[in-house]
C-alpha cells in the first residue's frame, strides 16, 4: 500500500483517507494517471477493511480475498501533482459473494472524482467465489449512497466504423500480485500505453469503466489491447491467449 496515504479516520459508515499526489502518480503533463487512481481506490479499500478487523494478513491466513470485478470513475476537475486529496470510501452493500464499494475524492471542498465498484469474495485456494462470512457482513456497515451513477453498458455497435487498432504489450513480473494474477492497476497501465502509442494521446481518462472477465495468471507473457475509437470515446478489450480478460470504455480529455 502506498506510503502517500497519510492517515484514515471513520465518519459514520464512511472512511476518510488523506493522500498527496506524488511524482509517480502523474503523466508527462502532471495530471493523475488512471493506474494511480486504481491504486488509490485499492489502497483505500484495504484501509477500510483493516479498520473493521480484516487486514491483508487476515485474508492471506484465511485464503480469502476481495477481487475487483468492475469499476467506473469520472473526473470532474483535473487532479495534478502535489494535490492534497481526501478520499471517502464506504460499502454500499454486501450480498452472498458480491460487494459494492463507493468512492468520493475531494480537493479541499471541491468534489473532483467519483467512483463506484463491484467486488467478488473469493476462496484463493480453490480460486472460486465463496459466500461472505456473516461476521464480515456484520463488520462492514453499509451506506446506500452511490459514488457515481453507473452509466448503461456501452453498445460497441455504436462505435462501428471507428478506428480499430491492436497493440501488443509485454507483461512484466511486477504486474503480478500476491494472488498470482495480474493486478488491476496493471490493466490501466496497458491501456495508458496503448492509447499513447496508437493515437499519440496522453492517458488522461476523464471517464473510465472496466469489467474484469477472467484473470491473467503467471506464465502469460503478453497481452493485446484492442481499441475502437469514435471521437473522444474508446471501447477496449484486453486479450491474452485469445481470451478477453477485460473490456470497457473510456473517454480521453481533449481528444474529440
Amino acid at each position: 500500500m502506498s506510503d502517500n496515504i497519510m492517515y484514515a479516520r471513520s465518519q459514520y459508515m464512511k472512511v476518510t483517507i488523506e493522500r498527496i499526489i506524488e511524482i509517480d502518480d502523474v503523466s508527462m503533463k502532471g495530471e493523475v494517471l488512471p493506474s494511480a487512481l486504481l491504486r488509490i481506490f485499492q489502497d483505500s479499500a484495504i484501509v477500510h477493511s483493516r479498520q473493521v478487523g480484516y487486514s491483508t494478513k487476515w485474508f492471506a491466513e484465511n485464503a480469502q480475498s476481495w477481487v475487483l470485478k468492475k469499476i467506473a470513475y469520472g473526473i470532474h476537475s483535473p487532479v495534478r501533482l502535489h494535490d492534497n486529496l481526501t478520499i471517502l470510501t464506504w460499502t454500499r452493500g454486501i450480498e452472498k459473494i458480491r460487494g459494492s464499494r463507493e468512492f468520493k475524492i475531494l480537493r479541499g471542498d471541491e468534489h473532483v472524482i467519483s467512483a463506484s465498484s463491484t467486488w467478488i469474495f473469493v476462496d484463493t485456494k480453490r480460486r472460486r467465489p465463496t459466500r461472505v462470512p456473516k461476521e464480515m457482513l456484520d463488520a462492514f456497515e453499509t451506506d446506500p449512497d452511490f459514488g457515481i451513477e453507473r452509466p448503461p453498458d456501452v453498445d460497441k455497435a455504436a462505435l462501428a466504423g471507428g478506428d480499430v487498432v491492436r497493440e501488443r504489450l509485454t507483461i512484466n513480473y511486477g504486474d503480478f500480485d500476491i494472488n498470482g494474477h495480474v493486478n488491476n492497476t496493471a490493466y490501466a497501465n496497458y491501456l495508458q500505453s496503448a492509447v499513447y502509442r496508437s493515437f499519440g494521446l496522453l492517458p488522461e481518462f476523464i471517464f473510465f469503466q472496466i469489467d474484469f472477465k477472467k484473470e491473467i495468471r503467471s506464465g502469460v507473457t503478453d497481452v493485446d489491447v484492442v481499441l475502437t475509437r469514435s471521437s473522444d470515446m474508446f471501447a477496449f478489450e484486453i486479450v491474452a491467449e485469445d481470451t478477453v480478460r477485460a473490456d470497457g470504455v473510456l473517454r480521453v480529455a481533449g481528444s474529440g
